[in-house]
């Protein structure tokens, strides 16, 4: 037998369970609520601090820890960025020409969402800039658009502005 006071979200249930013990539903659901908040919250405390398995996730890596594998294609020249032998990313160079730049390679790249600051984009643009059959090399971006702003800024890349463009355009030419 179970007494219920009010509607909706807020009613209140008093009754006896089938073991005959007196409880009172909203308390339940509430002590239910609060405590998976609370763990939710213990969950999200390690995995925003970047804690998974006892490994720090948000780390600066070095340099001789990312690796780039060299992708096949005939549309472009393009690499896949590993860690620990694990995919995290790409950059790949689009062939082009126009009256500005002449014959020139247009970048684009990317690095998942947990895997950023960690400079694992600036270091394997580095490699992959080494690495390229290319010797000039242009991004665009948006303006608002910091974080490949610093990367490529970090890699030796300078910003131009061209006219009737409303993007953000950095180049970069390779010492031959």
């Amino acid at each position: 037998m179970s007494i219920k006071i009010g509607s909706g979200k807020n009613a209140l249930t008093i009754g006896h369970s089938l073991k005959g013990k007196v409880h009172n539903s909203i308390e339940e659901k509430t002590s239910r609520v609060t405590k998976k908040s609370r763990d939710n919250k213990i969950a999200l405390s390690n995995t925003s601090q970047g804690e998974k398995g006892g490994q720090n996730l948000r780390r600066p890596l070095l340099e001789s820890q990312i690796t780039i594998e060299k992708m096949t294609s005939k549309k472009f020249e393009g690499w896949r960025i590993k860690l620990d032998s694990k995919s995290c990313g790409w950059i790949k160079f689009f062939p082009n020409f126009d009256n500005y730049f002449k014959d020139h390679a247009t970048i684009d790249f990317a690095v998942p969402q947990p895997q950023r600051g960690r400079h694992i984009g600036r270091f394997a643009l580095k490699k992959a800039l080494d690495a390229s059959i290319y010797l000039t090399f242009v991004a665009y971006l948006r303006k608002g658009n910091f974080a490949s702003k610093k990367v490529l800024s970090a890699v030796g890349f300078q910003e131009t502005s061209l006219p009737k463009l409303k993007q953000l355009c950095m180049f970069f030419k390779k010492e031959s």
